[in-house]
C-alpha cells in the first residue's frame, strides 16, 4: 500500500489545504493521473508524491480525518513533467491562488471536462523521461522599434534552437499576433514550435530550449477577469528558470520592471541602432487654440494637415481614448451629471446607428451595459440647459466630417473609418477594418486602444492624439509609463511627426514624452517605493449593501494588522517591510449595483511563505490580485 499526495483539478479556496492524501494499492509515479472523490464529486488529480504506508504510520495515526482510497488509476506513469508540477506549485504560491485551479489553468482544456475518449488517451500516454535542469540563462531584453529587424532577430534565435533539437514557446499578448508572426516567421510552423497567448503555457513541454515573450510589457498577459489571476509573463520567466530555457523579452519600449532588472544585471540587454530613435512628437497647446477662437476639438494645424493628407491621397490615424459622442451629460444650472443607476460613473452619449433599433441617440454605461434615452430636461432641477461634455470617437468623426464638407474642392473622395468596440466588438471585425485601411479604402481611421496594433496599421502619413488629458487624470502609478508607451506605438506607425493635442503642455509627462528611456520613471518609483521596488497586492471586496462593504473592509484591515503583529516576533523583518494602505472605496465605488472597497498591500517581503501567512486572514469572498496591472 502507498500514500499518494494529489492535487485535485478543482477550485479549493485558500487557506484550506490544497493537496490531499489517498491510499493506492500500487506505486504511482509523480506526474501520474488518478481519479478521486471529493464530497461525492469524481475528479481527476495529479500525483505529486507517493510513499509506502510504512513511512507514514505515525502521521496516519495522528491524522484527524480518515484517508480514503483513490477511485481509479488513469495512468500510473509520469505523464506530467516534474518541472511543470514545480511550476504550478510555485505559481499557486506566488499569486496566492487555488492550487487545483492553477493546475487546471496550466493544463490543456480537455482536463477541465474529461470525456471517455480523453481518459482513454490519457491512459495510453507513455511515461515522460525525467529531464535534468539545464544551465540557467539570464533573460535577454531585446529592445527594438523596427518590426522587420525584430522579425529577423526572432527568426535567427528560433532557427538556432531548432538545430539543437529543442522546443520553442512563443508567447504573444493578443490573438491577432499568432497569425501575424505565423506569416512573418515560417519556421513557427515546425512541430517543435508552439505559439499562443497566455493559454499556451497550458501545454507542458520537455526539452524546452527557448521562450520568446513578445511585447513583454503588455497588460494582456495578466488574467484580471478570470481566476486564477496570474501573469503569463511571470510564469514563463519561472518556467525558463526551471527548465534552463533561454528567454527573450521582446519590446519596442520595455517595462519599467524589465529596465530595472537590466540595470541590476539580472537581465541582459540586447538592442539595435533603431532602438534609440526617439519619436518625433509635436505638442499642440489647445489653450492657444481657444485664445485664437478655435473651439473645435481639432487644432488649426491638425485641420490643415488632415486636408493635405486627403488631398494628396494619403492616410491618417486619429487616436482618442473614448468611444461615443460625448463622455457625459451635464446640467449647466445645477451641475447634475447623468450617471448610471447601477454604477457611479457618467453615462456616455452614443449615436446608435450601428446597432440599437428605433433609437438615434442613447446613453450607455461602459461598465455594466445599462442603456437609457437621454433626458430632455435635467432630472434634478428640470432645467433645459443640458450640455454634452467630453469627446469620443463618434464626436471626432462628426467634427472631421464637418471640416471636410466645408472645403469639398480639396477633400474629394474621402472616407472616414472608425474602430472601437461599438463597430468592431470582435477580432474578425477589427481585422476587416485594418484590411480595408491597408487597401486605402479609408483616408482617415479614428480609433481607441484597439487601434494600437502597429503590425496591422502599417505606415501612415499623419498620426495624432486628439487629447491626452483624460488619460493623465487617472490616479494610477503606471499612467506615466502608459502615456509614453502610447506615444511610442503611434509614432512607430508614422514616418512623419506625431501631433499630440493637450490642455496641459507643461505637464511633466508631456514635456518628457519624447524620452523613451523611462529611466526617470524608475527614480520616481524608487522614491515612492512602488514596483519594482516593492510588490503590490490589491484586495477587493464588493457588496450590494454599502454599509456592509465598508464594514467588511475595516474588519479585514484590523485582521491584517493583528496577523502582521503576531508574525513580527518570529522574523527578522521590521514593520516597514509591509504597508497596509486603506481601506478605501475603489476609484469607481459602485459597479453593477455593488459597492466596491479595496485594501492595498505594499510589500518588500521576499519569503512567499511568510507573505502568504499574512494573506491567510483574507476571507474567500475577497479578490486577491497579486501584482495588479492597475491600482484603481
Amino acid at each position: 500500500m502507498f500514500i499518494l499526495s494529489v492535487i485535485p483539478l478543482t477550485k479549493i479556496p485558500r487557506p484550506a489545504p490544497q493537496a490531499f492524501d489517498y491510499f493506492a494499492s500500487d506505486k504511482i509515479s509523480i506526474g501520474g493521473i488518478v481519479q478521486i472523490k471529493i464530497a461525492h464529486r469524481s475528479l481527476l488529480a495529479i500525483v505529486i508524491s507517493c510513499v509506502p504506508v510504512g513511512q507514514k504510520k505515525q502521521s496516519i495515526k495522528k491524522s484527524s480525518f480518515q484517508i480514503k482510497p483513490i477511485d481509479k488509476v488513469i495512468n500510473k506513469n509520469a505523464v506530467i513533467p516534474r518541472h511543470h508540477i514545480e511550476l504550478v506549485l510555485w505559481t499557486s504560491s506566488y499569486f496566492y491562488s487555488s492550487l487545483g485551479l492553477t493546475m487546471k489553468a496550466l493544463l490543456p482544456k480537455s482536463f477541465a471536462r474529461p470525456t471517455k475518449k480523453f481518459l482513454a488517451e490519457l491512459a495510453a500516454l507513455p511515461p515522460i523521461p525525467r529531464a535534468g535542469q539545464g544551465e540557467t540563462h539570464k533573460p535577454v531584453v531585446y529592445w527594438n522599434r523596427d518590426s522587420a529587424e525584430k522579425i529577423n532577430y526572432y527568426t535567427s534565435k528560433i532557427r538556432t534552437t531548432l538545430k539543437d533539437g529543442k522546443y520553442i514557446l512563443f508567447l504573444v499578448p493578443e490573438l491577432y499576433k499568432i497569425s501575424y508572426f505565423g506569416k512573418k516567421i515560417p519556421l513557427l510552423s515546425d512541430e517543435n514550435c508552439f505559439i499562443g497567448t497566455r493559454s499556451a503555457l497550458s501545454t507542458p513541454r520537455q526539452n524546452l530550449g527557448l521562450i520568446i515573450i513578445d511585447e513583454e510589457e503588455s497588460p494582456f498577459y495578466k488574467s484580471f477577469d478570470q481566476q486564477p489571476y496570474i501573469n503569463a509573463k511571470t510564469v514563463a520567466l519561472k518556467l525558463g528558470e526551471l527548465t534552463g530555457a533561454k528567454i527573450i523579452l521582446g519590446s519596442s519600449l520595455p517595462s519599467v520592471e524589465s529596465l530595472w532588472a537590466v540595470k541590476k544585471k539580472k537581465y541582459a540587454p540586447e538592442t539595435s541602432s533603431s532602438k534609440r530613435e526617439a519619436p518625433d512628437v509635436k505638442i499642440v497647446d489647445m489653450r492657444q487654440e481657444l485664445k485664437h477662437g478655435n473651439y473645435s476639438i481639432l487644432s488649426g494645424e491638425l485641420q490643415t494637415r488632415l486636408k493635405n493628407v486627403i488631398n494628396n491621397n494619403e492616410q491618417a490615424i486619429l487616436f482618442i481614448n473614448r468611444k461615443g459622442l460625448s463622455t457625459g451629460l451635464l446640467c449647466r444650472d445645477c451641475g447634475h451629471l447623468i450617471k448610471c443607476p447601477n454604477c457611479d460613473v457618467p453615462m456616455v452619449y452614443h449615436n446608435t446607428a450601428y446597432g440599437i433599433r428605433h433609437m438615434a441617440y442613447i446613453l450607455i454605461c461602459h461598465h455594466c451595459g445599462q442603456k437609457q434615452r437621454p433626458p430632455t430636461l435635467c432630472p434634478e432641477c428640470e432645467s433645459y440647459r443640458i450640455k454634452f461634455i467630453g469627446t469620443g470617437t463618434q464626436r471626432v468623426e462628426q467634427e472631421l466630417n464637418k471640416l471636410l464638407i466645408r472645403d469639398p474642392a480639396k477633400t474629394r473622395n474621402y472616407r472616414i473609418g472608425r474602430i472601437d468596440l461599438d463597430v468592431a466588438p470582435t477580432l474578425g471585425y477589427q481585422q476587416k477594418i485594418f484590411q480595408d485601411f491597408s487597401e486605402k479604402k479609408y483616408s482617415v481611421l479614428i480609433g481607441t486602444q484597439i487601434m494600437l496594433k502597429p503590425e496591422l496599421l502599417g505606415q501612415v502619413d499623419l498620426a495624432a492624439i486628439i487629447t491626452i488629458d483624460p488619460i493623465l487624470s487617472f490616479p494610477d502609478f503606471r499612467i506615466n509609463e502608459q502615456v509614453m508607451r502610447l506615444v511610442n506605438k503611434l509614432s512607430t506607425s508614422t514616418c512623419n511627426q506625431l501631433l499630440l493635442q493637450t490642455y496641459s503642455p507643461d505637464n511633466y509627462v508631456i514635456q518628457n514624452v519624447s524620452n523613451i528611456s523611462l529611466m526617470s520613471e524608475i527614480e520616481n518609483r524608487r522614491e515612492l517605493s512602488l514596483p519594482p521596488f516593492s510588490q503590490l497586492i490589491k484586495l477587493v471586496y464588493a457588496h450590494k449593501d454599502p454599509i456592509k462593504a465598508e464594514q467588511e473592509a475595516k474588519i479585514l484591515k484590523n485582521k491584517l494588522l493583528v496577523q502582521w503583529d503576531s508574525l513580527l516576533p518570529n522574523i527578522r523583518y521590521t514593520i516597514y517591510d509591509i504597508q497596509i494602505l486603506g481601506p478605501a472605496p475603489a476609484f469607481i465605488p459602485r459597479t453593477g449595483n455593488r459597492y466596491v472597497w479595496q485594501i492595498m498591500l505594499k510589500s518588500k517581503i521576499k519569503d512567499l511563505t511568510l507573505r502568504n501567512r499574512l494573506l491567510r486572514v483574507v476571507p474567500g469572498d475577497w479578490k486577491i490580485d497579486v501584482d495588479p496591472i492597475e491600482t484603481l
